[in-house]
């Protein structure tokens, strides 16, 4: 079982609508879960174990993160629609995960998830700032 299924979809998007975005192929839809579970992890994953996070099935699932990576899949199925104006609301949704992500990722949110295990070397380490300057001059 995947974090996200296709039935949990439909808490926030009815089956007619899915089904005629995405012309009832389900390709469209398990590449919307792949892409929005890779653009969480993209943002997440130098703080928290995302592998662990999205191995977890219901229950355990964190529903934020749940919450979020749906609103994110459902935008991604929505730019099928063929005109050049995506559901407002779909937007604002898209927005509001990211807002979710970026907080996260900031650490001005608590959450439950899985922090990085760093004794097991679990994540990626990332490193902020610069080298000191060097004044050598070559000329």
């Amino acid at each position: 079982m995947a974090f996200i299924e296709e039935s949990d979809l439909l808490i926030y998007i009815t089956q007619r609508d899915l089904d005629q975005i995405t012309e009832e192929d389900p390709v469209v839809i398990d590449e919307s879960i792949k892409d929005s579970l890779e653009y969480a992890a993209e943002m997440l994953r130098h703080r928290f174990d995302m592998i662990a996070e999205f191995a977890k099935v219901a229950p355990n699932r964190n529903r934020q993160l749940l919450k979020q990576t749906i609103a994110v899949a459902i935008f991604y199925i929505n730019e099928r629609i063929p005109t050049d104006i995506l559901p407002e609301s779909r937007e604002m949704a898209f927005e509001r995960a990211n807002d979710w992500l970026k907080e996260v990722q900031e650490g001005k949110r608590q959450t439950t998830l899985t922090p990085i295990d760093e004794e097991a070397g679990t994540g990626h380490n990332i490193s902020y700032g610069s080298h000191p300057r060097n004044n050598d001059n070559f000329i």
